[in-house]
């Protein structure tokens, strides 16, 4: 729809005459455009319009049927269909007006037999009715039969209706489908924008409302939409793309926006979803890195310095979103935070830009700004609050919790932090016990606070330091464990109890009001006495990284003893332990006179420069003199650095390389060892398939011996029979006498044949069987005894195999008795001989076709008038029985091995029965073998993976490392977005 005819719809609701016809006929005031049209004052009463509409009929319909009489020509046709289309509007007209003094079926009467053109506009009069009737979905049914095209009138008000009845219905789907229609159809629409913002806020989908409100900022840029879309922005939680966010950016930008840019800038930051917060970042790295020159505008974009810090914050702990973005990001944080005199923004960005420029451009042009912003804003000042904490120790137990979701072991990087967040500067004191220790202690702070005695009386580690008030407290650095003591009990706390083991589970906390301590931010640790007390040398060794310096209380009366020099070697070898952290005293100087006293100083001085390589501090002391007291404490300030935080810093730092590189390692070796022992296990299922298949060739080539040992037994039994047994039938020619009749002379033939046949078969077949099963069971005995030797060889070397892999040694008690080998005869007898002697050799001898040809032969005489017909049957059996010894020999070769399938399985099953135990066997660890090494491949997948994960957390860990290096280095760091001075 138009702009002018949106206009003209409006009009026309007042009563207008400039207007459109579609107007006119929407808003129900065709009828009066009808008379402005034909130039007639539109009457003001519905009576005066009906009137004037019905004459208006009349002289149409008068003139409609003299133009009908006359003949037809194309000029005539055109006002026939000029005349029928105004009679048609006026019918229309008339029916609307009607409708409107409420002549509902007159209406319908006028409206009945209208034009295709005009039902959609009776229809919307229709769904009219029926919504002001309450009936919405006859309303519905009316307003879905309006047929229209897009983009105009009427097609926005069917949707628009169609909306707010599917809405009455609560439909929100299909109301949304309408509504969005309309949207399209009339983006200008203001009612639709402002129901559309309604609609989707109370249906709480804010991302399409913010999307909506993007858009219409788009079409018509002004600040509601733009305050709309950001707040909804910030109620959306998180939205599916950057793309809408960057649609309302960079509108905003465009028009000049820039306060309420940095807002959604800032907003969309915690809408998008991670993967998309490396487009963001393009996006704001693009739009602002013009801006640094433009020291005009930046004002106005103050508020973008937080997103820069979320920005800058989020590639802490990306590398690859680090990589990319890192150096832009910083850069546009130190201009702006120099141009918006912004220390905290400036200096944050001037150590994250020097740390990306780390492996850069030597050239880079940045580098000149950088060094001089650092120089100008990276000085503590005494108006910049105390750091209250450390980030690094955060992130430590973060790493920790990493590295433990990782498989890795997170103890070593806790026990990093347990001393850290102590900002007192420790001073260690330790010796053997009498010399002196608490007593020094007690005249430094001014005070006998620990308990002094010529036994031992230190039990455990004490730490003491200023506090406002007294107080004492157990506690386990490792657990974070805590226990309040009364401070009347510190005596007994720290009592030494040679019954117990000395401090192992708890150490000691005490504070007292004490200007020395507080000003020199100072804390003492007091140490059980070294002598035969292993325990307290190993609680001292196990804490003694709690300490910034060491110092060692020598007895002057016993100057560097064997045990304190073998205390020392020891404190040198931990990690970490340098010369330089050591400080002597030389306590009871009082108990020498001045030249024994200057002899035994020069003499610690030698043994201690030759243990430590150089010359350490020492100092003489006796507390009997108040005066070196004072001294003492001098000296103990002067063993405090000028900027101690660093130094302890930059151990923590070097301790905490060491912690990654070692778990690095460590997770290498687990990695490497699974996909090893994976290896194995796969060399190790090749290795029993291969003595599987030495066990299976085995047998099958005994398998092939063997059958090829049936065949040979079989032939030589044969040839053996069809060599013998026709002789033998011819001697039998004579057995033919005289019968009663044919039939009789052949059963009494055919059973002495047979008993003949059993009876030499019985004499010399069977020993021929025996004999040659015999010599078959011992022909294949060598060959049997070769795949023994090759089964029990690799039954031996699947119990070697299996018993290098600790896992599947167990199995060995299931398999490692002794294979139970038969001989092949033993193992065979039994069979072989119930083969044999279960032949009967019951075989025909005399085949049915000799008796037909004899009867047939019979009867040839006896037609032919001879009397020699049984003398001719006889003849012809003596032939017969002369000729059946071949097919006698294959009868009687068959009969003998009917039953030799029974013999050959048995002896096949005795010969395999083993063979195949040991390859079922072989088969089963294979695949036990098979299976553990793809789990273990599996494993060693998942291994590798975190151990990847691990890599990009501690590529993080050190980037933050080096970032926290450049603050300390300066003496600040960031804090919470604030510069903070270090203590």
């Amino acid at each position: 729809m138009k702009a002018s005819e949106g206009a003209a719809a409006r009009s026309v609701r007042a009563e207008g005459t400039d207007a459109t016809r579609e107007a006119a006929l929407l808003a129900g005031r065709f009828s009066m455009w009808l008379a402005v049209r034909r130039n007639v004052p539109p009457p003001s009463e519905p009576s005066e319009m009906l009137a004037w509409l019905r004459s208006e009929l009349a002289v149409l319909e008068t003139e409609w049927k003299a133009e009908s009489g006359r003949s037809y020509d194309s000029e005539k046709l055109n006002r026939l269909n000029g005349i029928q289309h105004s009679l048609a509007e006026l019918h229309y007209a008339v029916g609307e007006t009607c409708w409107a003094a409420d002549e509902r079926e007159q209406a319908m009467k006028e409206w009945t037999g209208l034009p295709k053109a005009f039902h959609p506009w009776t229809y919307l009069y229709r769904s009219r009715q029926s919504e002001a009737a309450g009936e919405t979905a006859a309303a519905i049914v009316y307003a879905k039969a309006m047929t229209c095209s897009p983009g105009t009138l009427l097609y926005l008000e069917k949707h628009w209706r169609l909306y707010r009845l599917y809405a009455a219905l609560g439909e929100a789907a299909s109301a949304e489908s309408h509504l969005r229609d309309v949207l399209r159809s009339e983006p200008d629409y203001e009612d639709a924008a402002e129901e559309a913002y309604r609609f989707w806020t109370a249906g709480g989908n804010f991302v399409i409302a913010f999307e909506h409100c993007t858009e219409q900022y788009v079409r018509a840029p002004g600040d509601i939409w733009a305050d709309r879309a950001i707040r909804l922005l910030t109620e959306v939680g998180e939205i599916a793309s950057f793309a809408p966010c960057r649609t309302l950016l960079e509108a905003l930008f465009r028009d000049g926006r820039l306060e309420r840019w940095s807002q959604a800038a800032n907003t969309a930051y915690d809408a998008v979803p991670y993967e998309a917060l490396d487009e963001l970042a393009a996006y704001v790295k693009a739009t602002l890195l013009p801006t640094v020159r433009q020291s005009a505008i930046v004002p106005r974009l103050a508020d973008a310095v937080e997103l820069l810090a979320e920005l800058s914050g989020l590639f802490d702990g990306d590398g690859e979103l680090r990589e990319r973005h890192s150096a832009d990001i910083a850069w546009i944080m130190m201009v702006y935070g120099l141009l918006l005199r912004r220390r905290a923004a400036a200096f944050e960005g001037g150590v994250r830009l020097q740390v990306a420029l780390e492996k850069g451009d030597p050239g880079d042009a940045r580098r000149a700004l950088l060094d001089q912003t650092l120089l100008r804003v990276g000085v503590p000042s005494e108006e910049d609050p105390v750091a209250a904490d450390f980030p690094w120790l955060h992130e430590v137990e973060k790493l920790a919790e990493a590295i433990e979701d990782c498989g890795g072991n997170g103890e070593p990087f806790r026990r990093l932090v347990r001393w850290e967040r102590d900002p007192n500067y420790r001073i260690m004191l330790i010796g053997t016990f009498n010399n002196g220790k608490s007593s020094l202690i007690n005249a430094l702070v001014g005070g006998k606070v620990l308990k002094t005695k010529s036994l031992p009386t230190t039990s455990m580690l004490v730490f003491l330091s200023a506090g406002e008030q007294e107080a004492a407290e157990l506690f386990r650095p490792d657990a974070g464990e805590t226990q309040k003591v009364p401070w009347e009990r510190v005596a007994e706390l720290t009592a030494f109890n040679a019954e117990r083991n000395p401090g192992e589970d708890w150490l000691a906390r005490l504070r007292l009001p004490n200007a020395w301590l507080a000003d020199n931010r100072l804390a003492l640790i007091d140490t059980p006495g070294f002598l035969d007390f292993s325990n307290q040398a190993k609680l001292v060794n196990e804490h003694a990284e709690a300490a910034d310096r060491i110092v060692m209380v020598i007895d002057a009366t016993k100057p560097l003893t064997g045990s304190e020099s073998d205390i020392l070697r020891g404190l040198l070898a931990l990690p970490d332990m340098e010369p330089d952290r050591f400080a002597f005293v030389l306590n009871k100087s009082d108990m020498l006179d001045p030249e024994e006293l200057d002899d035994i100083v020069a003499h610690v001085r030698g043994g201690l420069s030759e243990l430590l390589g150089s010359e350490p501090p020492l100092f003489v002391f006796n507390s009997r003199d108040p005066s070196m007291a004072e001294r003492l404490r001098r000296d103990f300030a002067g063993l405090i650095p000028p900027r101690p935080y660093a130094v302890r810093f930059e151990r923590f730092a070097s301790r905490f390389a060491e912690a990654m590189a070692e778990e690095e390692r460590a997770a290498s070796e687990r990695t490497s060892a699974m996909r090893g022992q994976a290896e194995r296990y796969r060399a190790l299922t090749e290795r029993l398939e291969t003595q599987r298949e030495d066990v299976r060739g085995e047998l099958t080539k005994l398998q092939r011996t063997l059958a090829a040992e049936h065949a040979a037994l079989k032939g030589r039994l044969e040839r053996y029979v069809h060599e013998q047994l026709p002789a033998l039938m011819e001697q039998q020619t004579d057995r033919v006498y005289i019968g009663f009749d044919y039939k009789t002379l052949r059963e009494q033939v055919e059973r002495k044949l047979q008993e003949i046949v059993r009876a030499w078969a019985e004499e010399h077949v069977t020993p021929q069987l025996r004999e040659n099963v015999a010599g078959l069971m011992q022909r294949i005995q060598p060959s049997y005894e070769a795949m023994q030797y090759c089964v029990d060889r690799a039954m031996a070397r699947r119990l070697l195999a299996l018993g290098e892999e600790s896992e599947f040694d167990e199995r060995r008690a299931v398999v490692s008795e002794p294979v139970p080998w038969l001989g092949i005869v033993q193992a065979a007898s039994e069979p072989a001989r119930r083969f044999v002697d279960s032949q009967t050799y019951s075989v025909r001898v005399l085949g049915s076709g000799g008796m037909f040809a004899g009867l047939f032969h019979g009867i040839s005489s006896f037609f032919n008038g001879t009397n020699k017909v049984l003398e001719d049957v006889r003849s012809e059996l003596r032939r017969e029985i002369s000729d059946s010894g071949g097919k006698t020999a294959e009868r009687l070769h068959a009969a003998a091995f009917s039953s030799y399938s029974g013999f050959a399985d048995a002896l096949s099953a005795a010969v395999r029965k083993l063979p195949d135990e040991a390859a079922h066997l072989l088969k089963g660890d294979t695949k036990l073998v098979e299976t553990r090494a793809e789990e273990l491949f599996r494993s060693a997948a998942e291994l590798e993976r975190e151990r990847e994960r691990m890599a990009e957390a501690f590529a993080d860990a050190r980037h933050r490392m080096k970032l926290w290096t450049c603050q300390v280095s300066r003496g600040v760091i960031i804090e919470n977005g604030q510069l903070c001075r270090m203590a």
